[in-house]
């Protein structure tokens, strides 16, 4: 569900009411995603905090990323655990580093990289069962990186999962991604066109900030499975516990 009155932060929505594979569907106004919180509007934080029971940000961005552009977070409750730690071309948007010689990967390659690389997982174990943890009697929680689309989409993916959402549901959402996105990257590969005469760079430039189906399916074919207990190695009761609180 989007949040069209909140202005100061992009890519913005409830998970709410999505239905999973048995029919149940995720109570509103407790699992949330978007972008950074850089922009963010006190009226727009407040709002967040007591009209939809908004208490905790889940920041995913890098170290230095916080450090450039960090979070107003109001008094919703902030909490930093990245999934990257490190800078990461085509991902990650720290400006220090964007400065530098450009090597962009293939962003399928990345993605696969992302969810099989052993401190990311260790990472997402950590996000993920602090987020089955959360009281959400006392309020809803939401995790973002910077545009709200790689690392989100991907924290967003394992939640779903977790909630036996189905794949086509789950690869939709992501690709809500570009209803906010699409002007972005149209004119972020205009200007580094116009400024470098590079359609390579160009071309590499856009893909880093629209979602693309085939950049998830390949994160898919790299989890396996059965990714969230064979490899995360999730507590199934845990997870049995969360579903109970979330579902309705």
């Amino acid at each position: 569900m989007e949040i069209q009155e909140i202005k100061t932060i992009r890519n913005l929505r409830d998970l709410g009411g999505t239905i999973n594979k048995e029919g149940k569907t995720i109570k509103d106004k407790c699992l949330f995603r978007s972008a950074y919180f850089n922009r963010a509007s006190k009226e727009d934080t407040d709002t967040l905090y007591d009209k939809y029971n908004l208490h905790t940000i889940i920041d995913l961005r890098t170290f230095e990323e916080v450090k450039e552009k960090p979070d107003l977070s109001g008094k919703i409750n902030y909490v930093h655990m990245p999934v990257l730690e490190a800078f990461m071309d085509g991902v990650t948007h720290e400006e220090n580093e964007e400065k530098k010689a450009r090597n962009f990967p293939e962003m399928s390659q990345m993605y696969r990289l992302i969810v099989t690389g052993e401190r990311q997982k260790e990472n997402f174990r950590k996000i993920l069962n602090f987020i089955m943890d959360n009281d959400f009697e006392s309020g809803g929680l939401l995790w973002h990186c910077s545009e709200g689309k790689d690392r989100c989409g991907l924290v967003t993916t394992l939640v779903l999962m977790a909630l036996d959402v189905d794949k086509e549901t789950i690869v939709e959402d992501y690709l809500l991604t570009n209803k906010y996105n699409a002007n972005k990257a149209n004119s972020m590969y205009d200007y580094v066109l116009s400024k470098s005469g590079d359609e390579k760079l160009a071309q590499h430039i856009y893909n880093a900030f629209v979602a693309d189906e085939k950049y998830l399916n390949s994160a898919f074919e790299a989890m396996g499975d059965d990714y969230l207990y064979e490899v995360l190695k999730l507590d199934k009761d845990k997870v049995k516990r969360f579903k109970e609180k979330i579902l309705i």
